[in-house]
């Protein structure tokens, strides 16, 4: 099940979701209302994804044609920004996530000591601690600022390639 499934899940993906694709050894079947049901090579999937996904390339045949190798191209530059594109979404997800369980171990420990007494030393040492914390996300913030808005603009950019791809 594993790497047959990885390869079903790569191709499904690569689809669109716009038909089922189902991989069978070196040859894909595909059922669809446009595409007739008929073995199509990894050569032919290539080409069909290429132009299904970046026809604006293709348009002007004087700039360039296909062939496999930029089929091939645009098949790993795709796969490649899918993943970082996800990788950086992960990532600023995982940044926040620890630090709100920071900020709520913190809040979690001011609440357990509400009503009581402390000494001086003692309330010193919970504002040290919400300094360094309050330092800490400043500077994660500093620092992925710039992470955020790649990704951001990544997520429109993926938005609008799908909508313009769908329209057409």
């Amino acid at each position: 099940m594993g790497a047959d499934h990885c390869l079903d899940s790569l191709i499904y993906e690569l689809s669109y979701y716009s038909e089922f694709v189902k991989w069978d050894g070196i040859r894909c079947l595909s059922s669809s209302a446009s595409f007739p049901l008929f073995q199509l090579t990894f050569a032919g999937y290539l080409e069909r994804f290429s132009l299904k996904t970046h026809w604006f390339l293709f348009q002007d045949q004087t700039i360039t044609s296909y062939n496999s190798v930029i089929g091939f191209m645009i098949m790993w530059l795709a796969l490649s920004a899918t993943f970082l594109w996800n990788f950086t979404d992960l990532f600023i997800m995982l940044v926040s996530a620890a630090l709100a369980a920071q900020l709520r171990m913190f809040t979690s420990g001011l609440t357990a000591a509400r009503g009581q007494l402390f000494t001086n030393n003692e309330w010193r040492e919970y504002r040290e601690a919400y300094t360094l914390l309050s330092l800490l996300v400043k500077k994660v913030d500093a620092h992925i600022n710039s992470i955020i808005m790649l990704s951001v603009g990544s997520n429109v950019y993926f938005i609008c390639a799908q909508l313009i791809t769908e329209i057409e």
